[in-house]
């Protein structure tokens, strides 16, 4: 079965891997932690700003949606509800078919954004 979340603070890791592996190795995002969470981290809500979908039974992320609030930068947007899409990859050799569209629908039913990017 396949589990859709917002991600966590501890899944930092388990997402740096697989931008690496599935990715793009050495990508600054899969080891430089302080950039994902300057770029990524959601300090409303203390979560990072990706949708992970992994297989519930051994939690292997098998897809990554991430994205940046235009409100990240400027506080003054909050209400803006504006989003811009970031690293959006599935691992096609175990994922099953439609699981970006999941995680895209997963995105806008949580976040309800006035526009994306």
């Amino acid at each position: 079965m396949i589990k859709t979340r917002i991600c966590t603070i501890a899944d930092i890791p388990k997402v740096q891997i697989f931008i690496d592996q599935k990715w793009r190795a050495g990508h600054i995002l899969s080891y430089d932690t302080d950039l994902l969470k300057w770029q990524h981290l959601n300090t409303v809500n203390n979560h990072l700003n990706y949708i992970l979908s992994e297989r519930e039974e051994d939690e292997r992320i098998i897809a990554v949606f991430g994205f940046i609030s235009t409100s990240q930068f400027d506080k003054n947007l909050r209400d803006q509800k504006d989003f811009w899409l970031a690293i959006w990859k599935v691992d096609t050799d175990i994922a099953p078919p439609g699981i970006g569209m999941i995680q895209y629908n997963f995105f806008v039913d949580t976040y309800q954004p006035n526009s994306i990017g």
